[in-house]
């Protein structure tokens, strides 16, 4: 696990896999990127800086402003609701993302909605396009904080803990390649402390 230097902020962690999407972004011009996390300058300027366009939102928020606490707790949301939510979120044209960040959003999303958001991701990114997430270890709490996730550099991280806690998807490795089973490939970046990141290709 990377061992931050004493000076760097708490929090601060080297990740393989941004250092494999950051290799991604810098031999490419132009994408449209995908941020799930509230905007905020440090990643505006990475991907910016790199001459890509960032499109950014807070996807927690989103789908907690959408949809009424029974239906975050229901086995099932109607499809038409879902529907709906992607009128107002990640309303893209087919194959019109180059690359997206969605950092530890997905483990904190309603089950019914997981597959569904993937497969809108899907549909919205380009061919061999690289998704960028986190996941906690397999043996995560039930509940936990999602992180806010800044770029430091091309292989450095900084998450920092939201002042709420949300349930927490149980997901092991075998489980999120059947999720990403759509997606060309998928690569795991397992670290001392097991949290996952990983780089997906579509």
């Amino acid at each position: 696990m990377f061992t931050p230097n004493p000076s760097s902020p708490e929090g601060t962690r080297r990740s393989h896999a941004m250092e494999a999407y950051s290799a991604v972004l810098n031999s490419r011009t132009g994408l449209q990127i995908i941020d799930f996390d509230p905007a905020n300058q440090s990643n505006i300027d990475f991907v910016t800086g790199r001459g890509h366009r960032l499109y950014t939102e807070d996807f927690l928020l989103s789908v907690e402003s959408w949809f009424t606490p029974a239906e975050l707790e229901a086995r099932q949301i109607p499809a038409a609701r879902i529907d709906g939510f992607f009128r107002e979120s990640l309303n893209f044209p087919d194959h019109a993302a180059g690359g997206a960040m969605v950092w530890d959003c997905l483990q904190f999303l309603p089950a019914p909605l997981l597959q569904p958001v993937l497969d809108r991701l899907f549909r919205i990114l380009e061919p061999d396009a690289a998704l960028l997430a986190l996941f906690l270890p397999e043996r995560a709490p039930a509940a936990a904080s999602p992180s806010l996730c800044r770029i430091v550099d091309d292989r450095t991280l900084l998450l920092r803990p939201r002042p709420f806690r949300r349930n927490v998807l149980p997901l092991n490795n075998r489980t999120i390649e059947r999720l990403f089973q759509r997606f060309r490939s998928i690569r795991f970046f397992l670290t001392k402390d097991n949290f996952r990141d990983i780089l997906v290709r579509r």
